[in-house]
């Protein structure tokens, strides 16, 4: 049986190498090498693509370091904004009730000397 597998196996690749010769050898050749030179330009954009990528990812990581250093900052100006906020309405409350009781006061005495200057 295994003699019988060798024979046919012998066989095969004889017909194989009877059927291909020189010429289908060169126009194989010339096939692949067109082939080559028609993939040559779709590997060019794919290396393209992958360095344009490369440019975005580190710009886009310089962005993401400056938004995270923006967001800190902020959240610093706006605790001290809140923090001088409700720090300063009790003095500005305090300050403007006072000057109201000056003006108040200022405001008669003004009327009441201007209307007795002009009932005399």
């Amino acid at each position: 049986m295994e003699g019988e597998n060798q024979l046919l196996i012998d066989k095969r690749k004889l017909n194989i190498e009877e059927s291909i010769d020189y010429e289908t050898l060169k126009l194989i050749q010339r096939d692949l090498g067109i082939a080559i030179a028609d993939q040559r330009e779709p590997l060019n954009r794919i290396e393209d693509n992958l360095m344009r990528t490369q440019i975005h990812l580190t710009t886009a990581e310089k962005n993401i370091l400056e938004a995270k250093t923006l967001n800190t900052r902020a959240k610093k100006v706006i605790a001290g904004g809140l923090l001088g906020a409700a720090m300063l309405t009790p003095v500005g409350y305090y300050v403007g009730l006072k000057i109201g009781v000056y003006c108040i006061v200022g405001g008669a005495a003004f009327g009441s000397a201007a209307t007795r200057s002009i009932i005399s």
